[in-house]
């Protein structure tokens, strides 16, 4: 290859590499300002969402599954501080009724003046 070939040759990188930078930046800016007003429910969404692709990725090809399962996801915002959107639980929610009524009633503050239950 000669001196002039060579030259061509990293020219050409060059301009691919600048090109890749620039498309890169505008692409995260977009991104950015998209996010910027999503509302809260839709960016646990987006978050969750690389996670659901890995996922898939590792089940189809070859290797070991190290992403899976269910995914817990919150959101924290200055108004609302941590709220959970999608939360697993290590039990079955229909044999542990008693945790969830608990939980309910708490998050209602007792407004119905409920009590608690007898043990």
């Amino acid at each position: 290859m000669g001196k002039t070939q060579a030259a061509e040759d990293a020219f050409l990188q060059s301009l691919k590499e600048k090109a890749f930078r620039v498309i890169e930046e505008r692409s995260r800016r977009e991104i950015e300002d998209m996010i910027q007003f999503m509302p809260k429910p839709e960016l646990a969404k987006m978050a969750e969402a690389p996670i659901d692709l890995t996922s898939m990725k590792r089940k189809v090809t070859v290797g070991v599954e190290t992403v899976g399962g269910p995914v817990d996801v919150a959101v924290i915002s200055k108004s609302e501080g941590f709220v959970w959107v999608k939360r697993k639980h290590y039990f079955p929610p229909d044999l542990n009724s008693g945790y969830f009524n608990r939980i309910n009633v708490q998050s209602l503050g007792r407004v119905d003046n409920a009590k608690p239950e007898s043990r």
